[in-house]
């Protein structure tokens, strides 16, 4: 909402095509990391690659996973060049 909020102060207007425009020129929040998004409306975050670890890998009971690596968003999801969404067509 706060996005929202500041995308409505940023286009000056609360019509929805000009927040959803300006919502895409903005870097986002996004609970602490900061992502943006895409014109197919694509939120571009980095995931993260996780192990579930076995019960004997575990050192406590909410040792559920492994951290193995951080993938860029780039190379995480469909470049933006081969989407069929029609948004990024226009």
């Amino acid at each position: 909402m706060r996005n929202y909020l500041r995308a409505v102060a940023a286009a000056d207007t609360d019509d929805a095509e000009a927040v959803t425009d300006k919502l895409r020129t903005m870097y986002i929040d996004n609970f602490g990391e900061t992502v943006r998004i895409r014109a197919d409306g694509r939120v571009m975050r980095d995931p993260y690659l996780l192990q579930v670890n076995s019960p004997q890998q575990a050192g406590s009971p909410t040792d559920h996973f492994q951290y193995l690596k951080t993938i860029p968003a780039e190379q995480a999801y469909l470049p933006a060049a081969q989407s069929e969404c029609p948004l990024m067509k226009q």
